[in-house]
């Protein structure tokens, strides 16, 4: 259970939030030149102000990113309205993403999630090895609500876009040390270099590694630790004034041990951070790539994209998922995952219209070997089952703006996807004879639309209204008979009203946004009377919420951020084993956070002192609603303070995070039957200092 330390916890907020209980107009009347940084985003697949872009988009920045400590994906959460990330059940890095109270929390293969990842415009399929390490970006940019005609299947929740530094060939480098608690030892190096006047590279490495924050009495063991290494080489070749070539090369290695959860219905010494598990390993998540992106020029109003990449991923996993000594639920596989991509995009600009269509095209091969094993002392060894899936995905679409009024722009999208899975699963019983054996192939399409209108009252007020509609492809659940059922796509259509304004010649923006959205077939995982874990098309769903985001720059050495998004949600119409009476999971009905940004010069230098609070209501982590297994109310209160030299060489920052130590529940398996209770908690309070060199 959560103690807050109220006192403290609502000091520290009143210091966040100081600064808006005070009286702005003199403040803004002595610093006429105090105003926000103008941020570019290509949420629309064109370059465009944030405050001029139509749609419900968070963008952050590379300074903001490091003042604000957002080193992984899942750092993300406490930043965006409506926004949760947090470990899949039993990873180190698989990336349980809800937005606006959908999303998915099962890393299984023939699960897609809801809310698609991209990085430099290739969309990373599985969430097994997506909480990704954020290093060397120019900005990432959330697209909230279905993203379907410009961003495909499986965006029906919305977008995360990584947009990574390009080579400039200026000749610079820099190396960042992080030191902290918990023998924290995070190394980074980037360097952008010119080969010749057409041709430069750039290199960007990550190592992170920390001591594991809980405790393995069976093993006498620190677990849940981090130890992971990622690298980026890429290129960038202009081959003439009208066309150029980004060539990209990524790795990753993550020998993190896998997440370990506690049994709170066998918790004896009442610590969360000590468990007991018979479970050492192994857990290694492998990934590689490659991408390339060719642009062209071919007339003034004319432009040409290709963006193709390969990916493959290998993933060797040993998941306790009862927190027990003795083995009562643990699952064992090794998965081997590659996928090829190809994507054309033609864009223009016509007068009043800019235009853009395009054709996609997406392979997929997974391939996992899997032992569940449910009370083998009991019931005996589990048997294991192979697994092959081939996925073909391709789509058309189109996507256009027209100025219809001097201040008036009507938009319009349209995209075709086909879908067709085709997979396989033969069984090997423990004395090694043949088990069952089944196959099936499925097919699904859909067609997405977008209708906007925007309306710029005046160059610092515009107010938009949207309507899109999102879609996820459908499935396979393997039953303990082994037949293979087949889950349908998932569907749903969102309304919004928003507007985004700035105030006092770019000094405040103020953005936000109104939405509703109803899906049908809402996919979700749960256990059936018969003993199934199983894929069901389990309800059909509304929900609704209002986001806000508002940026201030009081001073030109005192800025104020701040977010909020509420949500009501509802299940309509429901299927076994859900029922109308139950909450969505992962689903909080209000998340706020609020900080401040405060610079001092120096003679030698400058100060910048950042400080965040953060609030999210409770909510359940699972369909059935388990109060034992809920994540409660909590408040977190991170900063950082750092001294940058006047020649931008040398950077000293001291940093905490989660300085109040509160202790909450990130994911959570409850099967009350088998004595199991087991939740996973967030990292506790860490703290440290960094340097930063750039030569």
């Amino acid at each position: 259970m959560i103690r807050f330390k109220k006192n403290k916890i609502a000091s520290l907020t009143l210091l966040a939030i100081w600064p808006l209980t005070t009286t702005f107009t003199h403040a803004f009347a002595v610093e006429q030149q105090a105003a926000l940084e103008r941020i570019e985003v290509t949420a629309q697949r064109r370059v465009q102000n944030l405050q001029k872009t139509p749609v419900s988009i968070t963008a952050i920045g590379e300074d903001e990113l490091a003042a604000k400590q957002i080193g992984r994906l899942d750092d993300l959460s406490f930043e965006v309205p409506n926004l949760i990330i947090a470990p899949n059940t039993g990873t180190s890095s698989g990336a349980k993403i809800f937005m606006r109270g959908v999303g998915e929390d099962n890393s299984t293969f023939t699960n897609d999630p809801a809310i698609g990842i991209y990085v430099d415009g290739v969309f990373f399929a599985r969430q097994t090895g997506a909480l990704i390490d954020i290093y060397d970006l120019e900005r990432i940019e959330v697209l909230r609500g279905p993203q379907g005609t410009l961003y495909g299947r499986n965006t029906s929740g919305g977008a995360i876009k990584y947009i990574s530094k390009k080579p400039r060939g200026n000749n610079e480098s820099y190396l960042q040390t992080i030191l902290g608690n918990m023998g924290k030892l995070d190394i980074k190096f980037a360097g952008d270099y010119a080969v010749n006047e057409d041709l430069a590279v750039q290199i960007a490495t990550i190592k992170r590694k920390r001591d594991g924050y809980s405790y393995n009495t069976t093993t006498d063991q620190k677990v849940n630790d981090q130890d992971v290494f990622s690298a980026r080489l890429g290129a960038l070749w202009d081959i003439d004034q009208m066309s150029s070539l980004y060539l990209n090369f990524d790795i990753v290695k993550d020998n993190s041990t896998a997440g370990y959860a506690s049994n709170i219905l066998n918790d004896t010494d009442d610590n969360v951070y000590t468990l007991e598990s018979s479970v050492t390993g192994p857990n290694k998540v492998n990934q590689k790539g490659v991408n390339f992106t060719y642009q062209r020029t071919i007339n003034e109003r004319m432009n040409l994209e290709v963006i193709a990449a390969h990916r493959t991923l290998e993933n060797p996993w040993h998941g306790d998922f009862d927190g027990k000594a003795d083995v009562v639920l643990e699952n064992r596989w090794f998965l081997e995952q590659a996928q090829d991509s190809v994507e054309v995009q033609l864009s223009g600009h016509e007068h009043k219209l800019d235009w853009l269509a395009g054709l996609f095209i997406f392979r997929e091969r997974n391939e996992l070997r899997e032992n569940f094993d449910v009370l083998p002392m009991v019931l005996g060894p589990s048997s294991t089952n192979y697994f092959k899936q081939d996925t073909e995905s391709y789509a058309v679409f189109t996507h256009a703006t027209y100025a219809l009024f001097d201040k008036v722009n009507i938009t319009g999208g349209l995209r075709y996807t086909a879908d067709k899975k085709d997979i396989s699963v033969n069984q090997i019983k423990p004395d090694n004879s043949a088990g069952f054996q089944s196959a099936d192939d499925h097919s699904w399409s859909n067609v997405n639309f977008k209708l906007g209108v925007d309306y710029q009252l005046n160059e610092s007020f515009m107010v938009f209204l949207n309507s899109a509609s999102g879609y996820k492809a459908g499935g396979y659940a393997l039953l303990n008979s082994g037949e293979l059922r087949t889950f349908n796509q998932e569907n749903n259509i969102t309304y919004e009203i928003g507007f985004k304004s700035s105030w006092l010649n770019n000094k405040i923006n103020l953005n936000s946004t109104y939405f509703f959205s109803q899906y049908d077939d809402l996919q979700l995982s749960a256990w059936d009377d018969e003993g199934n874990i199983v894929r069901i098309n389990a309800a059909d769903t509304e929900i609704s919420g209002l986001e806000i985001e508002v940026k201030a720059a009081i001073t030109s050495n005192w800025q104020l951020n701040a977010t909020l998004g509420t949500l009501d949600s509802a299940y309509k119409e429901t299927r076994s084993p859900i029922t109308t009476d139950l909450s969505l999971k992962q689903a909080p009905d209000l998340r706020w956070s609020i900080g401040s940004q405060f610079y001092f010069e120096l003679a030698s230098g400058e100060i910048a002192w950042t400080i965040n609070a953060n609030h999210t209501s409770e909510y359940f982590q699972d369909v059935s609603n388990s109060i034992i297994g809920a994540t409660e109310a909590h408040t977190l209160i991170n900063s950082r303070v750092s001294y940058t030299d006047n020649d931008g060489e040398f950077s000293i920052s001291l940093w905490g995070k989660n300085l109040f130590d509160q202790q909450f529940t990130t994911g959570s398996l409850v099967v009350e039957g088998l004595g199991v209770g087991a939740i996973y908690t967030n990292l506790p309070k860490s703290y440290g200092v960094d340097f930063t060199y750039h030569f």
